[in-house]
């Protein structure tokens, strides 16, 4: 295949995988997508049948029009009040328009270099519109190509330049005899192919050397600018793939927000479940070797009486509502300030019981909240191998409604072990603070306005003037305990077949409170909308009542008693406080969990490589922080460095003798007559070394080129020898810096008038290629030409002892 037409096909699907980018970033990528049929018809439209070819002229007025519609598409969504990634996406939309321009355009070395820039810009567009892992795999495969491509754009170049060289007689054509010309780095000689297996091995060692340094270069960097910021957190998430908002934790509810959730399969923790029904080494600081026993996340629930697996994360407290009726939910974290906040450092006071030891790995989500089964009884923040931190003496603390926090969480990964002590007579409790105190007001705070409806409502239900199902009649009040209550109502919203379950957020009545429209317009909704209903309806009969934000659910891991939390089992439920104490409560439908595990397929090879990859993108490339740096890079250099350092330090003591390693350790004794001695000894050594190295480097180069001629090869070229003999007779001697062709071109031009009267014009030409083909080339020659080789020299010699006559 001619040298142009790869570079040109490697371009134009350089330019469409730089479109893919856009692909997976863009809310609507029709745009994007219309980018690779229409560098197929470019390519064999302009390039191909060259049937296609917008001018200058027509190029202006058709870039003109696409700035005009990019930036009406920028006006439009900065007055519609957008995010920021719709105005990004504007602008990655003229990228699209210019290269769709330029692609159709009469090709110059200016138009190649400007679609190279744009598909660039449009990987760096695309970097910021997604987090996908893939983007990761379509980056490896943009950048190889792009070395592949930029390579075989500076043999074009030279092709292109040799071929002019030639069209005004600087070169002559293929055929005659040319000495190797070289221009900007490239060499030309006319027997080579431009694509060979040599360039093409060299292109790919390139790559993967550039690659792998490159990626280690990223890899060590210190991300020292890292920081708190998370590029995991969900709000981050939300405003960067696709415009759309992504299932997971939260520390703030919003209500009324616009649009459909996406599920999220991003891993957040990983929590291994044991039984331990021996002593726990209370303040141990290697983790124990006591034989324990997996636990699985039901018997856990069984044991506890929770309405499934809750990992209790952060608590919402304070219900609002703007002038547009938008309403947010705000965490005991945001408005206690910390202040209610002690240090946690225990372990079960009892150690004789028998205890449930959960250990965590939290990945970094942009909060510190550490998240838990309850009950808990005391824990322990670990290191990566296990031990207790000892360095810290405030390992994590608790809020007063038992949220943990560790601020080191928001960073980097965060190993922590929790306790949970079994009694066989234990009530089901959440083992948080049972007192409400001064923070009774706030759990059933209520706006002034807007929930009249709702709070109406929650009076008929847990009176019993609407029961949950249409069939069961309505019963005339009756005085009903707090429980009673509670459970009337979460029947309703629950069980009552009145509401459903979806993803889809979108508000039906704007001018009104999102929960009042949830209850009474939609009455469908995800979790969020269910335990706001149930905690405002709790306060509304007088049921002190919070809403829990976390994960509910998890799928197993590689272990025993391993599970792993995704952000899609981020969930909301509520805790009432009932009979003295906090109960959990989740009034969404059952259709939640169907619709998580609806997303669990078979356990699979394909989905451990798409797991194993979306863990290292997000861990070492999106979230790459400087405490994942020093534990996973630095600390075991450090360590290697160390291990490497105290063994050269014992060698002299473990295999050299006693004075040697006296040496070593006193350098001062050099200066003795003894470590004279043993210095010039050492230096004959070293020389002895170096010489026998020179030797065997000597040797070798000697048999790999006997290997590479050949035997065979050598007879064959016997005609050469015998052609630079005869030459020496007049004086013409080949020099270390002629080539054959520059010594058979300077030949020729000095034996022309006697070779041209025997008729050996071509000789000279035509000896030299068959001395390339048979000596670099590895042919045999032909017995013929061998024979009419010898003739013409044979020939040669007679003319050049008779002086040309």
């Amino acid at each position: 295949m001619p040298l142009a037409q790869v570079f040109k096909i490697s371009l134009y699907c350089l330019t469409g995988i730089a479109s893919i980018a856009l692909i997976l970033g863009d809310e609507y990528p029709l745009l994007a997508c219309l980018s690779i049929p229409i560098a197929i018809a470019a390519y064999l439209l302009s390039e191909h049948w060259s049937v296609l070819r917008l001018s200058g002229s027509k190029s202006s007025v058709v870039g003109v029009l696409a700035l005009v519609l990019a930036a009406a598409e920028f006006a439009w969504v900065t007055v519609k009040g957008d995010e920021l990634i719709f105005q990004l996406l504007a602008g990655s939309h003229l990228l699209l328009y210019l290269t769709w321009i330029v692609m159709f355009q009469e090709k110059k070395t200016l138009q190649y270099w400007l679609l190279l820039a744009l598909g660039l810009l449009q990987v760096a567009v695309g970097a910021v519109l997604t987090i996908s892992p893939w983007f990761g795999v379509l980056l490896l495969t943009y950048m190889s190509l792009a070395i592949w491509t930029v390579s075989i754009f500076t043999l074009h170049q030279g092709e292109l330049k040799f071929a002019g060289m030639q069209r005004i007689g600087m070169l002559p054509v293929a055929g005659g005899i040319t000495r190797s010309v070289v221009r900007n780095s490239v060499q030309l000689d006319p027997d080579e192919r431009w694509l060979s297996p040599r360039f093409v091995i060299g292109i790919f060692s390139i790559t993967v050397v550039g690659l792998s340094l490159g990626f280690g270069f990223f890899l060590f960097v210190p991300r020292f600018w890292q920081g708190g910021l998370n590029f995991l957190a969900r709000d981050a998430a939300s405003s960067l793939v696709s415009g759309q908002t992504l299932t997971g934790f939260s520390e703030k509810v919003q209500l009324g927000d616009m649009g459909r959730i996406l599920e999220n399969p991003e891993p957040v923790l990983s929590v291994t479940l044991s039984l331990n029904n021996k002593m726990v080494g209370s303040l141990s600081n290697k983790r124990s070797d006591q034989s324990r026993m997996p636990l699985t996340l039901e018997e856990f629930v069984d044991g506890n009486d929770i309405p499934g697996p809750l990992f209790r994360g952060t608590v919402f407290d304070i219900y609002e509502r703007d002038l547009a009726n938008r309403a947010q939910w705000r965490s005991e974290l945001q408005t206690s300030g910390g202040r209610t906040r002690e240090a946690i450092d225990s372990v079960p006071p009892n150690t004789n019981l028998n205890v449930v030891r959960q250990e965590y790995v939290l990945q970094p989500i942009g909060t510190s909240v550490l998240f838990a089964l309850f009950p808990i009884d005391g824990g322990k923040m670990t290191l990566a191998d296990g031990t207790i931190s000892v360095d810290t003496p405030r390992i994590f603390q608790v809020t007063s409604s038992g949220v943990f926090v560790a601020e080191s969480a928001k960073s980097g990964e965060v190993y922590y072990t929790l306790f949970s002590s079994i009694h066989e007579d234990r009530r089901p409790s959440l083992n948080v603070s049972q007192r409400l105190g001064e923070a009774e007001t706030r759990y059933l705070q209520l706006p002034l306005h807007g929930l009249e409806r709702m709070t109406e409502l929650a009076r008929n239900v847990a009176e019993g003037v609407v029961v949950p199902s249409a069939t069961t009649p309505a019963q005339p009040p009756a005085e009903r305990t707090s429980r009673q209550k509670v459970n009337a109502l979460v029947a309703y919203l629950r069980d009552s077949g009145i509401f459903d379950y979806t993803l889809d957020a979108s508000v039906q009545d704007t001018g009104i409170d999102p929960v009042e429209d949830f209850l009474f317009n939609r009455k469908k909704g995800h979790c969020e909308y269910y335990a706001s209903a149930l905690t405002l309806m709790l306060r509304a009969v007088g049921v002190p009542a919070r809403m829990v934000g976390g994960f509910k659910g998890a799928v197993r891991g590689s272990k025993d008693g391993e599970y792993i939390v995704q952000q899609r089992h981020a969930h909301a439920w509520v805790e009432a406080h009932v009979d003295g104490r906090w109960i959990s409560l989740d009034p969404t439908p059952a259709a939640r969990d169907e619709s998580v595990a609806s997303m669990e397929v078979e356990q699979s090879l394909w989905k451990d490589l798409k797991q194993e990859l979306s863990s290292f993108w997000s861990a070492y490339v999106v979230g790459l922080s400087i405490e994942r740096q020093q534990r996973a890079f630095f600390e075991p250099a450090k360590a290697m460095f160390i291990d490497v350092w105290m063994w050269v330090s014992q060698f002299p003591r473990k295999f050299a003798p006693e004075w040697f390693s006296l040496l070593i350790s006193h350098p001062e004794l050099w200066f003795t007559w003894r470590g004279g001695l043993t210095a010039v000894g050492l230096a004959a050594c070293c020389s002895i070394l170096i010489l026998f190295v020179h030797w065997f480097s000597v040797m070798a180069d000697a048999v790999r080129r006997k290997l590479k001629t050949g035997q065979g090869s050598q007879i064959h070229v016997e005609f050469y020898e015998r052609f630079l003999r005869v030459l020496a007779t007049e004086g013409l001697l080949k020099s270390d810096a002629d080539t054959p062709r520059d010594f058979a071109l300077r030949a020729a031009t000095a034996l022309q008038l006697r070779m041209a009267a025997a008729g050996l014009e071509g000789l000279p030409t035509d000896l030299t290629n068959h001395f390339y083909r048979i000596r670099f080339g590895g042919e045999r020659i032909d017995p013929a030409d061998s024979t009419r080789l010898g003739q013409q020299l044979d020939l040669l010699e007679r003319t050049l002892r008779s002086g040309g006559k």
